[in-house]
């Protein structure tokens, strides 16, 4: 008996460390939890207030302060993706968040592999633009494609990945690059609400975003 308490002591600190999963649009996420991780840097946290499943089926990402710290949220398939179109349909007003918020849907690698879809203005209030394609390193000539979102309230956001280019679309709104994506071979889907250099909201306000569904290729088994 002595010998198996350290052993199964191990197993449930093990089971408590494992990462808390989601179910949306029939798709498993893992959310993200823990202090100092990019981008931002920022705080994430996996509390059913910042991450949840709506009765109609529909994820809710919710940046939050707690007792003065402000928390993010994100969310990411647990296996990888594959070749093919990636939809989301989200209801959000970027316009109406503090400038310093971001919302990103994207397919993730490493940070120089990776295809994004953000909603941000990057911290300048004054910016008309407050979406942007991008294919990272963002900051390379012709890696970014910044526009104004629809005012409705509701968009869908694709990303058609291919093995000969990348396609992104939103609210009529489109951008191809021609060309392999360098390295970008098993990347993971993303879903994500932060803080421009984990700086807090100037107005002090929370900020949420839901996004309807997701359609993703169907993944190949880890």
């Amino acid at each position: 008996m002595t010998m198996l308490l350290p052993a199964l002591l191990a197993v449930f600190l093990g089971a408590s460390a494992q990462a808390k999963t989601v179910r949306f649009s029939g798709i498993d996420w893992e959310v993200k939890n823990g202090p100092g991780m990019g981008p931002g840097p920022n705080r994430w946290s996996d509390d059913s207030k910042s991450v949840w499943v709506d009765a109609q089926g529909r994820l809710h990402l919710k940046l939050r302060s707690r007792g003065g710290v402000w928390t993010c949220a994100e969310v990411f398939t647990k296996g990888p993706t594959k070749y093919g179109m990636h939809r989301f349909r989200v209801i959000a007003r970027p316009k109406d968040w503090d400038p310093g918020v971001v919302f990103g849907a994207f397919l993730y690698q490493s940070d120089t592999e990776e295809l994004d879809i953000e909603l941000a203005r990057w911290g300048d209030a004054g910016d008309l633009n407050d979406a942007q394609f991008a294919v990272q390193p963002y900051d390379k000539p012709g890696h970014t494609r910044r526009f104004p979102l629809e005012p409705s309230g509701q968009s869908t956001l694709e990303i058609d990945w291919r093995e000969d280019g990348v396609a992104f679309r939103a609210d009529g709104v489109s951008w191809n690059r021609e060309g392999a994506v360098p390295g970008l071979t098993v990347p993971r889907v993303h879903l994500n609400l932060w803080l421009f250099k984990g700086k807090p909201p100037q107005d002090g306000r929370e900020a949420e975003i839901i996004v309807s569904s997701v359609e993703i290729p169907e993944r190949p088994i880890p």
